[in-house]
Parts: C-alpha cells; sequence; structure tokens
C-alpha cells in the first residue's frame, strides 16, 4: 500500500513550548499536517483512531515514561516513524530507545536543521518505499 502525503505527524511533549516550537518549524511543509498534545494518553488515543505516518515522543513525560509510549505505539502502527526527543541523552536512554523502535533520536533544545534532516530522511524513505512497492505492482502485472 503506498503511503499517502501529506504526511500526518503526531508531537507528543508534556512542554507546551516543545509541541509548538516543533509545529512552527514544520508548518511551512506542505508534506506534512501536524497535531500536538501535551497529554500522552490523548495522543495514542489519537494516533489509535487516526492513520499517522511520523510521532515526535518526548522520553521524560510527566505522566509516562516515553519508551513505553514508543512500543505502544509500535504495537499500534508498527509502520509509524517513532522520533524519540530529550534533553538527558546517555547511552542507556539511546539504547533503551533503539530496542523499542525508535526511528531516530533528537537532542533538546530543538535545533531546526536537525529537524528538518529527519523530516528530510523519514520523507525519503517513505518515498522509497512507494518507489518499490510500485515496481513491485508492475512486475506482477
Amino acid at each position: 500500500m503506498l503511503i499517502k502525503f501529506p504526511l500526518k505527524v503526531v508531537v507528543m511533549d508534556d512542554d507546551e513550548d516543545i509541541c509548538q516550537i516543533i509545529s512552527h518549524f514544520l508548518k511551512n511543509d506542505p508534506d506534512l499536517r501536524i497535531e500536538t498534545f501535551v497529554d500522552p494518553k490523548e495522543a495514542c488515543d489519537y494516533i489509535s483512531d487516526n492513520d499517522t505516518d511520523i510521532a515526535f515522543v518526548d522520553i521524560n513525560l510527566t505522566t509516562a515514561f516515553g519508551d513505553q509510549i514508543l512500543r505502544k505505539l509500535k504495537s499500534l502502527d508498527e509502520g509509524i516513524a517513532v522520533v524519540t526527543m530529550t534533553a538527558d541523552l546517555n547511552m542507556i536512554t539511546f539504547k533503551s530507545c533503539q530496542n523499542s523502535g525508535a526511528s531516530y533520536m533528537l537532542c533538546k533544545p530543538i535545533n531546526k536543521s536537525d529537524l528538518e534532516g529527519v523530516i528530510f530522511s523519514i520523507k525519503e524513505n517513505f518515498h522509497n518505499w512507494n518507489d518499490q512497492y510500485q515496481q513491485l505492482i508492475k512486475s506482477r502485472k
């Protein structure tokens, strides 16, 4: 199945400012539709009910552990690209996120060029999957 653009993006951080910064940095990208959440339960409910392509997840949420949220998101939709975010990057956090299925990790404070680089990589990956899928369909005709 083709991945349809614009991509649906969820930003989940208990700091409303972080949600707004990410939304602001990405608002002019026509390939993205962004929803922000400060409550992880609301975000997970939204993702459960709506196709979501990319999720930005704070690892140190005050009401939940980000790696648990990450595993839940992967169980809801294995194809979702999850970008973890943390201000406290260490090897334990990095390995935990990697083992839980994170696609990328961003360090806070969020840098616009790093964010755009991650988005570029995810979009490129989705375009590659679409190309491969279309080639597979053509080869079966």
